[in-house]
């Protein structure tokens, strides 16, 4: 029996055709297992499926080879850039579109506002591993607290500092000294941006 030629892929009387070459771009989503068998035959030509009409435009692009990324405002009309992209990956996810997927999470973490916190400790930097995770600050703070550490004779630190979804960007320590006593204090400070 002659294999076709084309799939189909219906979404609210929408049809969306593709190839086999264009099908296993994405070689283990659930398209593949419901258009063939495990030999590779075609066990059906037609699969409806619930969805967004726009959003899988883009999906059939992304099976065709082109680049669907960065999306743009307005691709599909009542969804934001933020709310498409979000779509599109639980689209990704539930379909196994493992090329898609990885695609849209290196989009996502680049469209991802960036945080940033501030540790302070009395004394020396010896952080304990349950160590708090410290104060969020403004971009502002964090870009004046860099400057003052470029700028500054401090005693710059090479310890790591683990807060989960973050990563340090530099730990330095301040001496101040009581002229009463000629007692030194340290603070140690650490600075952080989001991943």
């Amino acid at each position: 029996m002659a294999q076709p030629e084309t799939w189909t892929i219906i979404i609210d009387d929408v049809r969306f055709r593709l190839d086999r070459m264009q099908l296993y771009y994405e070689p283990s989503s659930y398209l593949i297992s419901q258009f063939f068998n495990p030999q590779g035959q075609s066990i059906r030509t037609e699969l409806a499926i619930n969805g967004e009409p726009g959003l899988w435009k883009l999906i059939q692009s992304h099976l065709r080879g082109y680049e669907i990324l960065p999306i743009k405002d307005g691709v599909v009309p009542y969804l934001s850039k933020e709310a498409t992209l979000a779509s599109l990956n639980t689209i990704a996810i539930a379909y196994g579109f493992t090329n898609l997927q990885r695609k849209l999470q290196l989009e996502l973490a680049a469209t991802r506002p960036k945080k940033y916190r501030l540790l302070v400790r009395p004394g020396t930097i010896s952080w304990d591993a349950a160590s708090s995770e410290g104060v969020e600050i403004s971009k502002e703070t964090f870009e004046a607290l860099i400057v003052k550490v470029a700028c500054s004779p401090l005693s710059i630190s090479v310890a790591q500092i683990q807060v989960t979804g973050y990563r340090q960007v530099v730990a330095w320590a301040e001496y101040n000294y009581e002229i009463t006593s000629d007692k030194k204090h340290t603070k140690t400070f650490a600075l952080f941006e989001s991943i």
